[in-house]
């Protein structure tokens, strides 16, 4: 059997490459452990695993570690997040910064991701842990005003630094404001000023 990436223990796409490129099989590569039949039945539609370069866990499997660590990070909020058109909750997301993943902890509500490549609807929630890999474009809907805890992570799997800046579409150039031309001296206030 082989293991892809998505089902291996591995927490980046790195330790799995490197995994791959030390001569080990991908079927060797640690699996997570199969949910169980009851959990399966009750999954979405729509599996996030249908993307590689987006990963969520469900809610209810977050491990407290993380959850813990993610409660630390900035929090978004889709309500400042600029929008097309205005608060309709829809935008453009291209992952494609500097950093190797985006690590995600939805702290409150939804939304429904539509990759750009044409791939699968992807939903997610509040309580979900999402990796958003290098590479990833989605148009965001959001469903239900949202929260999120997130940080930028290296390909080794280190934090970015506090540095770090999230990298989003150019904005306008701003136009500087016209300059006001200075008012002509009323008549006659020239031969008053010479008097």
């Amino acid at each position: 059997m082989v293991v892809s990436f998505i089902e291996s223990e591995f927490t980046t796409k790195l330790e799995y490459e490197q995994w791959i490129a030390g001569g080990a099989d991908s079927a060797s590569a640690p699996a997570k452990a199969a949910a169980p039949a009851k959990a399966a039945a009750s999954a979405p539609a729509t599996p996030a695993s249908t993307h590689p370069l987006c990963t969520v866990t469900d809610a209810a499997d977050v491990p407290a570690e993380f959850a813990a660590l993610a409660k630390t990070w900035p929090l978004w909020d889709s309500k400042t997040h600029p929008q097309k058109p205005k608060n309709s909750g829809k935008f453009l997301f291209d992952y494609s910064g500097s950093y190797h993943s985006e690590r995600v902890l939805i702290m409150s509500g939804a939304a429904t991701l539509k990759p750009t490549d044409g791939s699968a609807a992807i939903q997610i929630k509040a309580g979900d842990q999402v990796i958003f890999w290098s590479g990833f474009k989605c148009n965001w809907h959001v469903t239900a005003r949202m929260t999120k805890h997130y940080s930028y992570y290296t390909a080794d799997g280190q934090p970015e630094g506090d540095d770090y800046e999230e990298e989003e579409e150019e904005p306008e150039p701003v136009k500087a404001a016209p300059k006001k031309r200075a008012k002509a001296p009323a008549k006659g206030s020239a031969k008053k000023a010479k008097k």
